[in-house]
Order: C-alpha cells, then sequence, then structure tokens
C-alpha cells in the first residue's frame, strides 16, 4: 500500500508548486502593470506641469517687459 501513497503524494506536490508559481506570476503581473499605469500617470503630471511652468515663465516675462517700460 506504501508504493501507491508516494506517488499520489509526489503529484500533489507538484500540484501544489504549479499553483504556487501560477499565483507569483499573477502577482508579478499585476506589479508589473501597476508599476506601468503609476509611470504614465507621473508622464502625463509631468507634462501639465511643465506647460504650466512654460506659462508662468510667459507671464513672468511679460510682466517683467511692462514694469521696465513703466519705469
Amino acid at each position: 500500500m506504501l508504493p501507491i501513497i508516494i506517488p499520489c503524494i509526489g503529484t500533489q506536490v507538484q500540484l501544489a508548486k504549479d499553483k504556487l508559481d501560477a499565483a507569483r506570476l499573477e502577482d508579478l503581473t499585476d506589479s508589473e502593470e501597476a508599476i506601468a499605469e503609476l509611470k504614465r500617470r507621473h508622464e502625463r503630471e509631468k507634462l501639465l506641469l511643465l506647460e504650466d511652468n512654460k506659462k508662468l515663465m510667459m507671464d513672468l516675462d511679460t510682466v517683467s517687459v511692462n514694469f521696465v517700460m513703466y519705469i
């Protein structure tokens, strides 16, 4: 009876390993997707801030020129 149990346990161990590997792969995929989304959000926010900075610099130049002309 013992020889029948050992292959069954080996199969169960292999199934458990396969499930663990699948879970790890899924977690890794989820993490990579989350990181990619954060990078997209960061780049979008960075572009918006750069645009705002350009507008503010142009406003500052305009105010500076007007101030110099006023003096």
